[in-house]
């Protein structure tokens, strides 16, 4: 991901509903965040995991921006 958003290109929002699979997490935000598109936002919507989702959030520290709270499924994550 950019440091700075690039002039003239739309921001690529990536939602990601998870919940407690953490290596299947580790997978897709390695896909989402190789990518070249220099203006791109990633956003993790965890449904209420455990401990170690958790911990694998915050060790992206800002290159991603997530949240943990229940929801009631998928596409309830991603409409929130």
């Amino acid at each position: 991901m950019a440091d700075a958003p690039a002039a003239g290109l739309p921001l690529v929002s990536v939602v990601v509903p998870t919940l407690n699979r953490p290596h299947l997490l580790t997978l897709t935000l390695a896909s989402i965040l190789e990518q070249d598109y220099p203006n791109l936002e990633v956003i993790v919507i965890d449904a209420g995991s455990g401990q170690d989702t958790l911990t694998l959030l915050e060790s992206y520290g800002d290159r991603i921006t997530w949240r943990s709270r229940p929801d009631r499924g998928a596409f309830d994550a991603i409409n929130d």
